[in-house]
């Protein structure tokens, strides 16, 4: 098969690499096919189907999909944190306040201790 093959061939043959699950190389090394451009075919049926809005090649994913459910409350995080003089600060807050940790946190920073003020 060369160049002037039509679209419609290649996806074929993309169908009977994975009916026969073998792998694109090992297709390509058995019916004479250029490998490079059978990879080529799958990743533009792959764009096409994904504009189009549907798979057509089912591709293994090492990644799955996941779902976070939407809380009515927001949950509660907790900050600890103990300075080198042994006083330690302990705080409750939303989890989804990131200017109150990120200020906490800055604060906490900038605070001077000294080893003489401990128990």
């Amino acid at each position: 098969m060369d160049r002037r093959s039509t679209p419609e061939q290649w996806v074929l043959h993309l169908e009977a690499t994975e009916q026969a699950g073998v792998p694109l190389s090992a297709y390509a090394r058995e019916y004479g096919l250029n490998v490079h451009r059978l990879y080529t075919e799958r990743q533009r049926q792959r764009r096409l189907a994904s504009r189009q809005g549907g798979i057509t090649l089912d591709a293994p994913s090492a990644f799955a999909t996941v779902q976070g459910k939407p809380s009515a409350i927001d949950p509660i995080a907790k900050l600890s944190a103990t300075l080198p003089n042994g006083v330690v600060f302990e705080f409750n807050f939303a989890a989804t306040d990131t200017k109150l940790v990120s200020a906490l946190i800055g604060t906490l920073a900038r605070t001077p201790c000294s080893v003489s003020t401990r128990r």
